[in-house]
């Protein structure tokens, strides 16, 4: 039996789906759980959040054979939350890492400290994910040379350089000068890597600093370990663009690959096949239909995420396993397919 559970906060309302199921029978309503009866083996299906006892509550049949059960909810605190202010500000960010109380930044493949205490001594958040691409816009007067040219505030006067020992958070990635990474990594043929392990850690700028990728380290904090998912990279962007233009639509790209990404839904619950509880996610709708990327990149502005390798492969196939777990009738909406991610939370 393969099942959904979508929890939509803000009309109360928590949907379970049911396909790949024999005269299911509903046995039971917790307030965090459905048992349902198939033959003689009882399935308990997680519930993102508690609903209401109601009497007289059954299954009913959908029109591409699947079983649906609708339940309302009680108060929750996802019900009064603003869609896209709601949302984490981000994962690893300056409030995360805390000097006061210590932490470590270790290479995800040899576990050597590359950002800790004994190197950093401050830290600072960058502005946004795209700053450099706004620096422009930021100025009523810019000063003129030669023939009316405008100078490129980009490049130059509006580059955020750290000092030594200071550490720049960014979205998916941390910013720092060559010097105070002297010990830990080493910049080869534009490469940043483990000087240990020569594992790649990131890579140099245009403005010569050092660019971590946070998916390539995991954090230590109070005797806890976190890890950074390289597809957190491409939701974190994906809320940024929202955030900053109200743009719903974004393209993942590497080199000829493309994925355009829909973001449907924000801070929904959800569990899926199997059992896995997601208390905060999106909904995503995605494709890699030539026309349809053309019509909607016709029709709109679209954000362009350039991507690796590595980050694109990890969050393909992400989308398309979770994608496969889905009820038949809810794994798409025309020539564009579904899936959930979870947002990210930090120690």
């Amino acid at each position: 039996m393969r099942y959904l559970v979508e929890y939509l906060p803000r009309i109360k309302k928590i949907t379970v789906i049911l396909d790949e199921c024999v005269e299911p029978r509903l046995v039971q309503v917790k307030p965090l759980e459905v048992h349902i009866r198939e033959n003689n083996s009882i399935s308990i299906i997680k519930l993102p959040y508690e609903v209401e006892l109601q009497d007289s509550l059954q299954l009913t049949e959908g029109t591409q054979g699947e079983y649906l059960l609708r339940l309302r909810t009680l108060a929750s605190p996802l019900e009064k939350m603003n869609d896209v202010m709601s949302v984490p500000a981000g994962k690893w960010t300056k409030k995360d890492l805390n000097l006061e109380n210590g932490f470590e930044l270790n290479c995800l493949k040899c576990n050597t400290p590359v950002i800790s205490t004994s190197n950093i001594n401050k830290i600072n958040e960058l502005p946004s994910e795209f700053w450099m691409e706004l620096m422009d816009y930021w100025h009523c007067h810019k000063p003129q040379v030669g023939d009316n040219e405008l100078l490129d505030y980009s490049v130059g006067r509006n580059t955020l350089i750290p000092l030594t020992g200071e550490l720049l958070v960014g979205n998916s990635f941390f910013l720092l000068l060559p010097s105070t990474l002297q010990r830990q990594a080493a910049m080869k043929h534009e490469e940043l890597t483990c000087l240990k392990c020569n594992s790649i850690l990131g890579d140099r700028t245009t403005e010569g600093l050092c660019r971590l990728y946070k998916w390539k380290l995991y954090l230590r904090k109070n005797d806890e370990t976190d890890y950074f998912k390289p597809e957190d990279h491409v939701l974190l962007s994906m809320l940024e663009a929202l955030k900053g233009n109200s743009e719903r639509y974004t393209i993942l790209k590497w080199e000829e690959n493309v994925i355009l990404l829909w973001l449907f839904s924000i801070d929904i619950g959800v569990t899926l096949s199997g059992g896995k509880v997601l208390k905060r996610a999106v909904k995503i709708f995605y494709t890699s239909d030539l026309a349809v990327i053309k019509k909607i990149c016709d029709e709109r502005q679209v954000e362009e995420i350039k991507v690796n390798g590595d980050v694109f492969d990890a969050f393909k196939k992400t989308i398309e396993n979770v994608h496969d777990m889905l009820p038949q009738c809810s794994r798409g909406l025309g020539q564009w397919e579904a899936c959930y991610l979870e947002l990210f939370s930090s120690l």
